[in-house]
Formats: structure tokens, sequence, C-alpha cells
């Protein structure tokens, strides 16, 4: 099994309303490992995840 972190280092914003993933670990059963960003079409690629999320709410 392969295992990697999805790292994002580039400085962002974000708005209140939605939730931002800004950490993940990932593996594969597979002996090969790849490169992810956050983007919905790399995660689309995961086999296992563990994703933290960012999510806002209002009081």
């Amino acid at each position: 099994m392969k295992q990697g972190l999805i790292l994002d280092d580039e400085a962002r914003t974000f708005k209140p309303d939605g939730e931002v993933h800004v950490w993940g670990f990932q593996a594969t059963s597979t002996n090969s490992i790849y490169t992810l960003d956050f983007s919905p079409e790399s995660l689309s690629k995961l086999e296992y995840a563990i994703m933290f999320t960012l999510r806002f709410e209002e009081d």
C-alpha cells in the first residue's frame, strides 16, 4: 500500500458560504501514488483518503 499527503501551499481567501478542503491523506492498494490537489477532478481519482474540511457557520 502506498500513501501520501495532499497539500496546498498557495495562499487563498475563503468566502464563508461553503466548505474548503484544507488537508488530506491518500492511500492506494496499488504500488503507485499520484500527485493530487483539491480540485473535484483530482479528488475523483482517489481510492482511499482522509480529508479535513473547513466549514463556516454563522451565529
